[in-house]
């Protein structure tokens, strides 16, 4: 199962997302202490959790092009919109063609 997960320097933040939970996700425990652990060698500062927003997936197979649009979003919010359940297929298929054309 893919997850999105980014770190936000600029703010300081944690920002997990999960296709399957959608905002009910919450970071995994273990994970969670993996990245304190990573935090505290690369940074005095707090940091804080929050929800990475996803599309909510209605298969058990699409959790990687729903991760990447995720954080594609996140990186151009004004750019990329969060892909609906009916263009998953086609956002699949573009991720492939990008991989064979290089």
């Amino acid at each position: 199962h893919w997850v999105p997960l980014v770190i936000d320097g600029k703010h300081n933040r944690f920002l997990y997302g999960d296709s399957l939970q959608g905002q009910n996700a919450v970071i995994p425990p273990k994970l969670l202490e993996a990245l304190m652990s990573w935090k505290s060698c690369h940074s005095l500062l707090g940091f804080t959790t929050g929800i990475l927003d996803i599309t909510a997936q209605d298969d058990n197979y699409s959790c990687g092009p729903y991760a990447l649009n995720a954080l594609d979003h996140f990186v151009r919010p004004g750019v990329v919109e969060l892909v609906k359940p009916p263009h998953v297929s086609c956002v699949r298929l573009q991720a492939m063609t990008k991989i064979v054309t290089r």
